[in-house]
């Protein structure tokens, strides 16, 4: 069982207690059929040390280990399914825990199934998609820790392994303005060639 609370003074302050386990498994059971999609979007506005964020990735891998059919196939569903889960939270260290509790989990994960830790490469993609994806912000107010409106990177994951990133703000998400994109970015992380046929169209 994960810890609910990291102190009492950060419950007075910040009315700060974590989703049980228990609870997390509960709600993400009555969505499973969506989890069960790579290609599903999903948000935690307050995702504390990410209790819901780790289970969401867990369960989305479950689809990878279906779906794959060698190892660059994995590490292309896996950037696909990195891309797709995001986390809002107003305390650094939760945002900076959760990051590196859904990175750690990966990895032993990927050294589970191929017996060696994953490329240079696929690491720094998968840890700049989870900086850019796991905030610290206040969803309510809408503003990030520098104190400028939070902006959500949507991400899309091409044949040629190239990333596509367009950056939206929050506010214009929740209005329904989901293409009015401030910049757009574009990715090459790793060769065509690594991924043996591209994402196909099984793993929407």
């Amino acid at each position: 069982m994960s810890k609910q609370i990291k102190s009492k003074q950060r419950v007075a302050k910040f009315a700060e207690v974590f989703t049980n386990n228990r609870e997390v498994t509960a709600m993400l059971d009555m969505v499973q059929d969506e989890l069960e999609k790579l290609t599903s979007t999903v948000l935690e506005p307050a995702c504390g040390t990410g209790n819901f964020l780790i289970e969401v990735l867990k369960r989305k891998m479950d689809t990878v280990h279906r779906v794959y059919r060698n190892r660059r196939d994995y590490e292309l569903c896996s950037m696909l399914v990195f891309s797709t889960v995001y986390g809002l939270d107003i305390q650094k260290d939760n945002t900076i825990e959760t990051r590196n509790r859904l990175f750690d989990w990966f990895i032993c994960d990927y050294e589970a199934v191929f017996k060696e830790k994953p490329s240079k490469t696929l690491q720094t993609a998968l840890n700049f998609i989870l900086k850019k994806n796991i905030q610290c912000a206040d969803s309510l107010s809408m503003i990030n820790d520098k104190k400028q409106p939070l902006v959500i990177p949507e991400w899309t994951l091409c044949e040629d392994g190239k990333m596509l990133r367009k950056d939206v703000y929050y506010k214009d998400l929740l209005n329904g303005i989901e293409h009015n994109y401030i910049k757009s970015y574009s990715y090459k992380w790793m060769k065509e060639t690594d991924f043996l046929g591209g994402l196909s169209s099984q793993y929407a």
